[in-house]
């Protein structure tokens, strides 16, 4: 009964909001005279009354009324108009599909409702236009949905050939191929265009750096200015995100010289992009010089990338001091989750443990929920100070529940204490997340042999060999003369004479850290 009377509250709610919402229509649709009209006033008060009739996304990921709804207003739209008006309705069809998909943005599966709207304007007789193709093509790259993208582009190829030549679909295309990981398509179809622009360039070069394609991303770059088109503010932050990833700082550099020179400096999209180069390659300097020379165009990402920049390289003054710039003379940019993770990262990296406390705790009180990261990190330094018990009970109160790696953090500071105890606890916890995950066998078996435990020490490797893991070597890599160098744990130098530097290097490492003020321990 009760079934019954729940399905009938949701028909009746839904059959009275599509009432509403087509009685706001119609009235609107007759009195407009033009196309002009019916694209602000008409459906932005339609929208209002949609807006209000559905639930919201707490309270319901069920699509199917609102297709229905939708369905309906598409449905009175043209028995209104009738036919003769369809072909002069085709800039409201954009504009129509770019509102209706935002009223799907809760749905986790988003394909059938976009490809709904379209086939319904199809069926009607409205022809899709570059602009609702690149709509809905642009929020399948953002959801990275494949299928409906795919389906899109087979329709326009197939129906709709001009279409097919705009550049706003060829640019949406673009996207939704480099970040779906068809990478070759991409370049397939960039490749196939009659005519280009920078927004195509712009794209083809942000779909090669975010596959870390540095390279590639300088050949466009170059062939964009032979045929004479201009790079903007996109461009140079789509490279210099490409050049932080792969740590390529002389090109990164290059680069920031030709925005110089073009202008581009004042840009806070570029401002940002060198900040994050510079301190990914090592030049915290260069960055801070950015970050100053922005004066009052920093945004929250600026700050958050200064931050971030300090943690890395374990200046935690510094990046305390930033915040608390932030926090008084940052105007209307206040400090946000992330910004409160840098900073407890770079109190971990220097172990203050009260300043990490207080910091956690401010956070909290002001009303920002931590996350796993943030509980990670405290987890870390807690346990990097050897408040074992401490991080152990902060892991048990936690909101979440705990991730693999903050059951490896903890394993790898009773390794470094030599807590056994807690160090199987957390070993197990984690095995039972990722039962084939090689490294937390290799750190059980070295927590025992840290406490001269060689038997366990022994079942563990045994266990290891007889499940076939095996660890990964580790692989650094560093810029020299524009080429990169890469390195491998336990891997051999082609020459002696290459062996021979490195270990002079590191001797000349070791005798600096041990005569430094702030000696760091070195036996492990």
């Amino acid at each position: 009964m009760q079934q019954f009377l729940t399905a009938s509250f949701v028909f009746s709610f839904y059959s009275s909001a599509s009432r509403t919402f087509s009685s706001v229509i119609r009235p609107l649709r007759r009195s407009s005279t033009t196309v002009d009209f019916l694209d602000t006033k008409a459906i932005d008060k339609a929208l209002g009354v949609l807006d209000i009739v559905t639930p919201k996304p707490s309270e319901s990921r069920f699509s199917c009324p609102h297709a229905r709804l939708i369905q309906s207003c598409i449905d009175d739209l043209v028995r209104t108009n009738g036919g003769g008006v369809r072909r002069a309705n085709e800039k409201p069809n954009g504009a129509l599909v770019g509102i209706l998909k935002e009223e799907f943005q809760f749905q986790e599966k988003m394909d059938d409702c976009n490809f709904f709207v379209l086939q319904e304007l199809h069926r009607q007789g409205f022809l899709p236009n570059p602009v609702s193709l690149s709509s809905v093509l642009s929020w399948c790259a953002s959801v990275r949905d494949l299928r409906t993208g795919s389906q899109l582009h087979s329709m326009t190829v197939k129906i709709f050939s001009n279409s097919f030549c705009s550049i706003p679909v060829v640019t949406s295309l673009l996207t939704l191929y480099s970040k779906c990981g068809y990478l070759g398509d991409a370049c397939r179809l960039f490749d196939e265009m009659p005519t280009r622009n920078t927004i195509v360039y712009t794209s083809m070069i942000s779909a090669m750096a975010q596959r870390h394609r540095v390279d590639s991303c300088v050949e466009l770059f170059v062939d964009m200015k032979r045929c004479g088109f201009e790079p903007n503010d996109y461009t140079f932050a789509s490279i210099l995100t490409g050049c932080t990833d792969a740590g390529w700082l002389g090109i990164g550099k290059s680069l920031h010289s030709v925005e110089l020179q073009m202008g581009y400096d004042p840009y806070i999209y570029v401002s940002n992009a060198l900040i994050s180069m510079y301190a990914k390659c090592g030049c915290v300097g260069d960055a801070t010089q950015v970050f100053d020379n922005m004066s009052g165009r920093k945004d929250l990402i600026s700050w958050n990338s200064i931050i971030s920049a300090f943690a890395q390289y374990g200046l935690a003054d510094e990046a305390s001091n930033k915040l608390d710039e932030m926090r008084d003379g940052g105007g209307d940019t206040s400090p946000d989750a992330i910004t409160y993770l840098g900073v407890l990262s770079s109190y971990r990296h220097v172990g203050m443990v009260e300043r990490g406390l207080r910091c956690f705790n401010t956070m909290v009180e002001r009303g920002i929920a931590p996350n796993m990261e943030h509980y990670a990190c405290m987890v870390d330094l807690l346990g990097r100070a050897g408040l074992l018990e401490l991080a152990l009970g902060l892991i048990f109160k936690m909101p979440l529940r705990p991730n693999a790696v903050i059951w490896g953090s903890l394993l790898s500071s009773c390794k470094v204490h030599g807590n056994v105890e807690i160090g199987i606890l957390a070993a197990r916890s984690r095995l039972v997340l990722e039962p084939e995950c090689a490294a937390t066998y290799v750190q059980l078996a070295n927590l025992y042999a840290a406490t001269a435990r060689w038997d366990e020490f022994a079942a563990v490797r045994k266990l290891m060999k007889d499940r076939g893991l095996r660890t990964s070597s580790g692989c650094s890599w560093i810029e020299i003369g524009h080429e990169i160098h890469m390195f491998k744990a336990e891997a051999k130098s082609k020459t002696a004479v290459g062996v021979n530097r490195a270990l002079k290097v590191l001797d000349c490492l070791d005798c600096h850290m041990k005569s430094s003020p702030d000696r760091i321990d070195l036996k492990d």
